[in-house]
């Protein structure tokens, strides 16, 4: 499996992330993924697949920057950087190289850490498309990649358990029914795992999202 199959993989796995991070501009503040965040979900795929992310700083300019706040005058370093990423299959030893551009402001020598940060989060938020919109991730849905659109009618008529409340399963039982169904084994009656599950627990929209990508990171973490 070359380099661009695994980053493939990883992009189907990480289709949209809810920002868990507040910044602030002026009197704006504004929301974001965190970098912890991120990695946490990205990380464990890179190392399952066997993927290495390099960084290298091909060029740095820092400069002194003097402004004035509501406390008085304040002094930070403001650091760009041209970054060298560089992905590395260890399997088959192929490769892909990007250059990428960032800038951070912080209180001298954390200018550069700033810059690192920023650069990494926003390139790989870049490189895997990964949706940070609420609008656009209430409207993803997690198996549209490998699956085709259903019709409007079927999707109604997809859950007939909305009216009665969820009732969810031990985790053991949970996770045997996600390898089953990964695996397309059938039930004893010849059915699918996904809509025993439904039927069982009365699952909604958001808890059938969850299942689906549950699926989804399954079948990549087992090269299924």
């Amino acid at each position: 499996m070359s380099v661009f199959k695994k980053l493939h993989l990883v992009q189907s796995a990480t289709r949209s992330l809810a920002p868990n991070s507040e910044g602030q501009t002026g009197n704006a503040r504004y929301g974001y993924v965190s970098g912890a965040k991120l990695l946490g979900v990205i990380r464990p795929i890179m190392d399952k697949l066997g993927l290495i992310l390099t960084q290298e700083v091909v060029d740095i300019s820092n400069k002194e920057m003097t402004y004035q706040t509501r406390n008085g005058e304040k002094t930070e370093m403001f650091t760009t950087l041209h970054i060298r990423f560089t992905w590395i299959d260890t399997e088959d030893g192929s490769t892909l190289v990007n250059e990428f551009f960032a800038n951070g402001m912080n209180a001298w020598d954390k200018g550069l850490g700033s810059a690192l940060t920023y650069a990494e989060r926003y390139y790989l938020m870049k490189t895997f498309h990964i949706a940070t919109d609420e609008d656009d991730i209430d409207a993803l849905v997690k198996d549209e990649a490998i699956r085709e659109r259903k019709s409007t009618k079927a999707k109604e008529a997809e859950n007939p358990y909305d009216d009665q409340p969820y009732k969810p399963m031990d985790e053991d039982t949970y996770w045997k029914i996600v390898a089953a169904y990964s695996k397309g084994v059938a039930t004893k009656t010849g059915g699918n795992y996904r809509d025993a599950w439904i039927k069982m627990t009365h699952a909604k929209e958001n808890d059938i999202k969850k299942f689906d990508h549950d699926v989804e990171n399954y079948a990549i973490a087992n090269n299924l």
